[in-house]
């Protein structure tokens, strides 16, 4: 048996989290790739 069915703090769950920052003339200027994991801490793929 795996261990993350023992611990549902460390179960396989992931909510991304991906938004992008246009300026008035419709082009992109920022954004983040993330997700929700583990006792819903965020983590932050790219910024």
């Amino acid at each position: 048996m795996d261990n993350l069915e023992k611990v549902v703090a460390l179960a396989s769950v992931w909510t991304p989290l991906e938004f992008a920052i246009k300026s008035e003339n419709d082009n992109i200027v920022g954004g983040i790739l993330a997700g929700i994991n583990y006792w819903n801490g965020l983590e932050i793929k790219i910024l």
